[in-house]
């Protein structure tokens, strides 16, 4: 009995170790436990990709653009050739310029000049004109055929385009907007081109039908045709596509805009 009295002592005073299991987390995601945190690393951007890419869409902005260039180039030959285009072509390659076409046309008609609303002026300076050309015919028909007397006609001519235009010079003064009824200035000063007293130099009312008359859109472009308008928005939008970066018309920029807001949501 004492022995064991002992024995159990001896134990009771004898400490005792547990073996406990060590438990390592492994740091790796588990894509099976959705639970545990993702603990990757997020990627660092390559640079070089995004550059290329950048370079890329700037690079299509470009084609796009020389794409546009050569149409509108191809369509503005037509017209000066007298072809027909189609306005659906015509609206596809001006895009926001189309719209130019319509307002520049309703302001050609607005600027015409109708014979029924000419000034009461404007229609002596008409009378006094065809008098004159009436002079210089006959001039011209006695010197062709030789006659001694074809000066005194060209006398006359002289005097008869003088007095017509003084009286232009005089009604003009008084009212500066009939200026507009001439296919050139009245005045005939020596910085003046254009404006002589004679019959190729005297200014020509803008509706006259007569060959001096300087004022058809071939000649001065003051009175255009519809082709002519389009003429000229088709030659506006070539020089916008083709302006450099800082000149890029405002339509260019809205596209580019919505370009990178359409890069963004995709991200």
């Amino acid at each position: 009995m004492h022995s064991f009295s002992t024995l159990g002592s001896a134990l009771a005073l004898r400490p005792i170790f547990f073996c406990v299991p060590m438990v390592f987390t492994d740091c790796t995601p588990n894509r099976t436990n959705p639970s545990l945190p993702n603990r990757t690393k997020r990627p660092i951007p390559n640079r070089t990709k995004q550059k290329a890419s950048r370079m890329s869409q700037s690079s299509g902005v470009n084609n796009n653009h020389s794409k546009r260039i050569k149409k509108l180039q191809e369509i503005r030959e037509k017209l000066i050739a007298g072809e027909e285009v189609a306005n659906r072509q015509l609206k596809t390659w001006l895009g926001a310029y189309f719209d130019e076409i319509a307002r520049d046309w309703a302001e050609e008609q607005e600027m015409r000049l109708k014979s029924e609303d000419k000034p009461e002026t404007i229609r002596e300076y008409e009378r006094r004109l065809k008098q004159a050309d009436f002079q210089h015919a006959k001039a011209e028909s006695a010197s062709s055929r030789g006659k001694s007397y074809a000066g005194k006609f060209y006398n006359k001519t002289d005097l008869a385009y003088e007095r017509a235009l003084e009286h232009l010079q005089e009604q003009v003064s008084l009212d500066p907007s009939l200026e507009l009824w001439l296919d050139r200035t009245p005045d005939n000063g020596p910085d003046t081109v254009g404006t002589s007293i004679d019959f190729h130099g005297i200014p020509r009312v803008r509706t006259s039908r007569s060959m001096q008359n300087q004022s058809v859109a071939s000649v001065t472009g003051q009175v255009r045709s519809k082709r002519d308008i389009k003429i000229e928005v088709v030659d506006r939008a070539i020089e916008a596509l083709s302006a450099k970066p800082s000149e890029i018309s405002a339509e260019e920029k809205s596209s580019k805009l919505k370009d990178m807001l359409k890069g963004l949501k995709q991200r």
